[in-house]
């Protein structure tokens, strides 16, 4: 046996293992590929990146501690037809993009409570201000307005006006009543 130890074979098989076991732990500490389901109990942590091909499905809870950001043209959407929630259980405000980016709602925008805009507001197309009782509308914390039509007034004078005699004449206007202060 001692002659064994000491022939040559004995070392080259000897270089050859540790050889193989140092090239296995090096690759399988690059990169590790799993090819079937993977569960886990407990938490799974990785201090890297975290890469999938394919959906990656969470059923509870999931925390991301810095920015969640999706590829340009894609989208954060529900899994089926529904209501996306944001900012539904612990957040006092949502902000959407910068001071800089201008920020776009394509379809209807419906807020059930109050909508407060600070700066200017541009509107193209039709702005309809409604309650639910009538049209109402405030501008700078005056007079609330009810009503508010606009159009033009039929005047008709039937006389010349003469200068320091006071004329007095109806408005004809389709929808307008007594109740209306025309100015």
């Amino acid at each position: 046996m001692s002659k064994y130890f000491k022939s040559a074979r004995f070392f080259q098989i000897a270089v050859v293992t540790i050889f193989a076991t140092f090239a296995t732990v090096a690759i399988v500490s690059g990169t590790t590929t799993i090819g079937t389901n993977m569960t886990t109990e407990g938490t799974l942590t990785v201090s890297g990146k975290v890469y999938a091909s394919s959906t990656v499905l969470v059923t509870g809870v999931s925390n991301f501690y810095n920015d969640l950001k999706v590829v340009p043209s894609y989208g954060l959407d529900t899994l089926t037809a529904g209501t996306l929630n944001i900012g539904t259980t612990t957040a006092n405000f949502i902000n959407f993009a910068s001071a800089a980016t201008v920020s776009k709602f394509l379809g209807p925008l419906n807020a059930s409570s109050t909508l407060v805009a600070t700066g200017a507001s541009t509107f193209y197309g039709l702005a309809t201000v409604t309650n639910s009782s009538t049209t109402l509308a405030n501008f700078g914390g005056g007079t609330t307005v009810s009503g508010l039509l606009w159009g033009t007034c039929a005047v008709n004078f039937g006389t010349s006006l003469t200068h320091g005699l006071a004329t007095t004449t109806n408005c004809i206007a389709t929808g307008v009543t007594t109740a209306y202060k025309v100015f």
